[in-house]
Order: structure tokens, then sequence, then C-alpha cells
């Protein structure tokens, strides 16, 4: 995407044409936008739970691996999309347009939300309701997605940042034991070496695992606090 190109240009350049140097300046480009993210979402967060929100966005394994470490490009996107919303909030509209058009450039998850964008604009929408509609558009992108290609690990960078900002304990437990679940595809190829023979079922099963855990202790929580106030009653 154009954007990307000319944004990283300057990081290109940076390395002088050595590898390690121009990983180095690629990976100033990843943090600044990783730090920017968690400084993002804290701003995007109610007071309550500001520090929460941060803590559980920015001390995420996968989002520290895939982010810092892999380096993929979703993050840079990601800022500028939680940017675009931040400027939203702050009624800074047209600046927000362009924040978010720039954000499509980089990559085209984040092309639902434009329109989103301009719909709040026009019902005046309220912050929660908005950040809701945003975690809805890049889910249904990520599931469009991930019905046509294997789903990778780092494809939970889209979502995380709104999963945070929805306030939705449920929602964040799943989003977490997911996050966890997609880290153990790792493991397979990391003892056999290759994507080859049962590492494609063992990855599905290991990602699947903890979700179904997180949603099992839940069922059981809530069943057994059922169980107990009808027996006070």
């Amino acid at each position: 995407p154009p954007f990307w190109i000319l944004l990283s240009l300057p990081f290109y350049l940076m390395g002088l044409n050595f590898f390690i140097t121009t990983l180095i300046s690629f990976k100033m480009l990843m943090s600044l936008s990783f730090i920017g993210s968690v400084w993002l979402v804290g701003k995007l967060s109610p007071a309550k739970s500001k520090l929460t929100n941060m803590v559980l966005y920015a001390f995420n394994p996968l989002l520290i691996i895939e982010n810092l470490v892999s380096g993929h490009n979703d993050i840079v996107m990601m800022f500028f999309a939680l940017l675009a919303v931040y400027l939203f909030i702050l009624r800074k509209k047209l600046s927000s347009l362009v924040i978010i058009v720039l954000s499509v450039l980089i990559k085209y998850v984040t092309a639902l939300i434009l329109p989103l964008l301009v719909y709040a604009a026009w019902k005046n929408m309220d912050t929660q309701k908005l950040l809701k509609l945003c975690f809805v558009a890049v889910f249904a992108f990520f599931l469009f997605w991930i019905s046509r290609v294997e789903i990778q690990p780092w494809y939970l960078v889209w979502m995380f940042p709104f999963v945070v900002l929805v306030s939705s304990k449920k929602l964040t437990l799943i989003t977490i034991a997911l996050s966890f679940g997609l880290l153990l595809r790792y493991a397979p190829f990391l003892l056999q070496g290759d994507w080859n023979g049962m590492v494609p079922f063992y990855n599905f099963w290991l990602t699947l695992i903890p979700v179904f855990a997180v949603i099992i202790f839940m069922f059981l929580k809530k069943f057994m606090f059922t169980n107990t106030v009808s027996k006070s009653k």
C-alpha cells in the first residue's frame, strides 16, 4: 500500500543499506507505533479503567512478540486507526478522516472504520458506541479473512485494542485466551521443524483449547453463583 512505502522510506534510508542497521531502524518504527498505541488506548479509556486497559494491552505476550519481535506493520496501521478515533472524539473530524485513510493505505484491514466515522459524525455518536462498532467492523474483516486464508497470530493485533476499550470482561477474557492459543500455534512447528503432517491438526486444537477452557470456566462460575443464590433464598 502506498502510504506504507512512503512512511517506511526514511527508516529504510536510515539503515544505510546494511541489514542490521535497517532491522534496527524498522524495529524503531514498530516500537514507536506500539508505544503510541498504548498511549492512545489510555486516552480512549474511561478514567476508572485507564490503567487496567493500558496494562492489558501493553503486556499481552502476543502483542509484544508479534509487534516488537516479529515486527509486523499491523501495529503501525492500528496506531493510525486509534489516532483517527481519538481525533474524532476530540471533534477534529476532518483530521480523523484523513488519518483513517492513511491507516487504510498502510494495510486495508481498517477500511470498514472509514464509513463508520462518517456515519458516527452524521449521527453524533457517543464514544463507547463508536468503539463497539469499530470492534465489530474489524472482527467482521477478521472472520472474512480467515475464511480465505489460514489464521495467523498477528491478526489479533487488529482487534485487541478495541476489545480492551469496549469494557466487556467476558470478551476481554475470551480474547486473552485466544491470544495464548494463537501463540501456541508456533509450538508444533518449533518441535517438528516444518508445517506438514499433524502440525495443522495440532495448531487447530491448540488455538481453541484455551478459548474453550475460559468459556467453560465462565459458564461454571455463573452456574455455581446461580445455584448459591437460589439456595440462600
